[in-house]
C-alpha cells in the first residue's frame, strides 16, 4: 500500500511543479507543499526502521526460552505478538508463497538443461560447442 502512496505523492508533485511553472502558485507555496508532503512519506517510510531482526523463530516461542523473551521485550513498544502469527496459522497477504513438496523434489539438471535449450532455441549461430554447425 505504500508503493500506492507513494505513487500519489509523485502524482502529486508533478501536478505541483506545472502550477508553480505556469504561473498558478508561487514558489513559497511550491516549496510548502513539497517539503510538508516529502517530511509525511519519510515519516512513513522511517517507521519500517523501528522494525528489528529479532532471530527468534516459532521455536524459540514456543519452547519459551531467551530468544523468544528478548523478542518479546524488544517489540514491546508494537504491543503483543498475535497468538495466530506464533502458531504459524495466519501468514500476510504480503508473504512469499510455501515451497510445495514437488517443487523441493525437482532435479536440477532437468532444470540446467531446459534453461540451456531456452537459451539457445533460435540462435543456432551462438552455438558454443561448435559441433553442429561444422556438420
Amino acid at each position: 500500500k505504500a508503493v500506492y502512496l507513494l505513487t500519489a505523492y509523485d502524482e502529486l508533485v508533478r501536478r505541483i511543479l506545472l502550477a508553480s511553472h505556469v504561473g498558478l502558485i508561487d514558489n513559497n507555496a511550491k516549496g510548502q507543499w513539497l517539503d510538508e508532503g516529502a517530511a509525511i512519506l519519510r515519516r512513513l517510510f522511517g517507521l519500517s526502521q523501528r522494525y528489528k531482526f529479532s532471530g527468534a523463530s516459532r521455536g524459540d516461542f514456543a519452547a519459551k526460552n531467551a530468544r523468544a523473551e528478548q523478542a518479546r521485550e524488544m517489540y514491546a513498544p508494537f504491543g503483543e505478538i498475535p497468538q495466530d502469527i506464533l502458531e504459524g496459522t495466519q501468514r500476510s497477504k504480503f508473504a512469499p508463497a510455501l515451497a510445495t513438496a514437488s517443487a523441493l523434489t525437482l532435479d536440477d539438471d532437468d532444470h540446467e538443461n531446459s534453461f540451456e535449450e531456452a537459451i539457445t532455441l533460435g540462435l543456432p549461430h551462438q552455438d558454443t560447442l561448435g559441433t553442429e554447425s561444422e556438420e
